[in-house]
């Protein structure tokens, strides 16, 4: 039975390939490249699976489930808010970027469930940590979308007067 953390860092690349699949069916997402398309899906996966193979004490567990950040203090933007300002620089809606984030969720989720005969105790507490991580991640983005979204709104006002 490959846990969860394993089998996203062995499926990579086709989560990737699914995710990109979906991103090019949204408006937009046919005229973005594939680096535009896969911008920070990869290290957005890569701290998911960090977060799933590290212990976590039930503190953290309820910390992250209330939603009090799990990335600490950082000068950098995340993989998330840096994925979120760039859709809306590309002019992606948030409801379309949230669904980016959807669409990895059921890719890694279906694809992961393929490979397991049975649900383990152990499964699942992955399968909540995964959906946890991902909220995290959409509610790291979706400030930023906002925040780009606002100054190209500012930038387009200022022109036209």
């Amino acid at each position: 039975m490959t846990t969860l953390s394993d089998f996203i860092r062995g499926n990579t690349d086709q989560i990737l390939a699914e995710w990109e699949t979906f991103a090019r069916g949204l408006p937009l997402g046919d005229s973005m490249d594939i680096v535009a398309l896969r911008d920070h899906a990869k290290e957005m996966l890569g701290v998911i699976m960090t977060d799933l193979s590290a212990p976590q004490t039930r503190k953290q567990q309820v910390d992250k489930a209330a939603g009090r950040s799990d990335a600490g203090a950082r000068r950098s933007p995340t993989a998330a808010q840096a994925h979120g300002a760039g859709r809306a620089e590309s002019g992606f809606t948030v409801e379309q970027m949230v669904s980016e984030f959807r669409a990895l969720r059921a890719s890694v989720i279906h694809l992961w469930t393929l490979t397991q005969k049975q649900a383990r105790a152990d499964d699942l507490q992955d399968m909540i940590r995964f959906n946890e991580a991902i909220d995290s991640r959409d509610s790291r983005a979706r400030p930023a979308h906002a925040d780009r979204s606002d100054d190209h709104v500012d930038a387009l006002c200022a022109r036209d007067g």
